[in-house]
């Protein structure tokens, strides 16, 4: 078992996950012991299929698994030289960071696939030659797609940042995305549009 991740609460605890029974348990100290176990599944994509048997189909010949359908919870992507097809279907959060995870491997692609909630869509730890295809993230606010985006970019890389204002709770300020990934965001009063008090507090 590993820690998949342990938040700061007042009383002292321990986060275990198991990643063969796919339990996340908290153990709480506080007088008396609570546990609470709740579900999330991660799968593990190696060179023989892993768990791509769960959530689609595995081609050995091309190491590629093709998504069947939706699937919540998060991959790690877990040997080099494999691919994972999203076939246009969405990976979404059930209350992970991450939506795919490549560490210590290469050559790996990812393509047509949405990774929808998470935090950090995919990513990449000491992974090298990694391809990305024709992915679609989504993010609540113009902010997150531009923090997001300054995560990922590299020297050289070209960005077109377009959408429309919308109206009423659907407001798209695309001027806040270009703010997260300026290189000096300082100047974004000057260059930037509706940088005004009224727009600021929007």
């Amino acid at each position: 078992m590993k820690c998949l991740f342990c938040p700061v609460f007042r009383w002292q605890f321990l986060c275990y996950y198991d990643p063969t029974m796919k339990i996340k348990s908290l153990f709480f100290f506080a007088g008396m012991i609570l546990f609470t176990p709740f579900f999330v599944s991660a799968y593990t994509i190696t060179d023989n299929g892993g768990e791509c048997g769960s959530v689609g189909t595995w081609n050995q010949e091309t190491k590629t698994c093709t998504l069947g359908g939706d699937v919540s919870g998060w991959f790690h992507l877990a040997s080099d030289g494999i691919t994972l097809d999203g076939a246009g279907h969405s990976v979404l959060n059930t209350a992970t960071s991450t939506g795919i995870l490549i560490r210590n491997n290469k050559d790996i692609t990812i393509k047509n696939t949405a990774v929808n909630g998470f935090t950090y869509g995919i990513s990449l730890v000491s992974a090298s030659n990694v391809s990305i295809e024709n992915n679609i993230y989504q993010f609540d606010t113009s902010k997150e797609a531009g923090k997001y985006l300054e995560k990922i970019l590299e020297d050289g890389d070209i960005i077109l940042i377009k959408g429309s204002q919308g109206s009423g709770t659907n407001k798209i300020r695309m001027e806040q995305t270009v703010e997260e990934i300026m290189a000096e965001p300082e100047k974004a009063g000057e260059l930037l549009v509706r940088q005004g008090e009224e727009w600021t507090k929007r």
